[in-house]
């Protein structure tokens, strides 16, 4: 139902190059959408900083079980904050879509900010480099060519509004606890610096918030 409010989902980093301990957190995260179908679930997987330098069935496995349980898979590939070559990184999607079948990317180290600088700086506004967000969508037109269908990137900080549409989902909080509902409550609220976040669809932004030991009723 295309008039149907978008869900909420929960995006689930599983960063562990260790066979068994990913193993009991893939099937922890099986559990979790059984018991809540109806939650959108993605899961980030990331064996080696990237696809790793051969293939490892277990893996494979793993992903064809969360995939038959309705979770998305995707691969983590980080962009050395826009500075890595496009072509690496293509390769480095590639191998996951070869390799283990997922549905998308995660494209980490998304910078907060318009420019490459050609000295290296970061927040640098302009005119000279590369225009990120354009690196950004090039990357996303390649996924959605090889057949990818969710290509997101993390920044883990308030983005320009001329990131939004360079890929589907874009991380703009990564901390040790949950964001503000308040719209008017600068970097930490859910809604970015001045609530701009609230003109355009929640489908855009995903957040992250780490050592949180539980979550009150009224922030579920």
């Amino acid at each position: 139902d295309a008039s149907a409010p978008l869900s909420t989902g929960v995006i689930v980093p599983l960063f562990t190059e260790n066979s068994s301990s990913r193993l009991s957190q893939v099937n922890e995260i099986i559990q979790a959408k059984l018991a809540h179908p109806v939650v959108p679930i993605v899961v980030v997987l990331n064996p080696e900083g990237g696809p790793g330098s051969s293939y490892n069935p277990g893996i494979a496995t793993e992903v064809r079980n969360m995939q038959s349980a309705g979770i998305t898979v995707v691969g983590y590939v980080p962009t050395g904050w826009g500075e890595d070559s496009i072509s690496s990184i293509e390769s480095a999607m590639l191998v996951y879509l070869n390799w283990y079948g997922v549905s998308g990317i995660y494209l980490d180290q998304m910078p907060n900010w318009n420019y490459n600088s050609p000295s290296g700086t970061w927040y640098y506004s302009g005119p000279d480099g590369e225009f990120i967000p354009a690196y950004f969508a090039g990357l996303s037109h390649y996924g959605e060519s090889i057949g990818m269908t969710d290509v997101m990137a993390n920044s883990g900080a308030d983005v320009p509004t001329d990131f939004i549409g360079s890929v589907n989902t874009i991380g703009t909080f990564e901390n040790p606890f949950l964001p503000s509902l308040s719209l008017s409550a600068g970097w930490t609220s859910i809604a970015g610096l001045g609530g701009w976040h609230a003109s355009y669809s929640k489908s855009n932004f995903m957040f992250f918030s780490y050592a949180v030991p539980s979550l009150r009723s009224e922030e579920h």
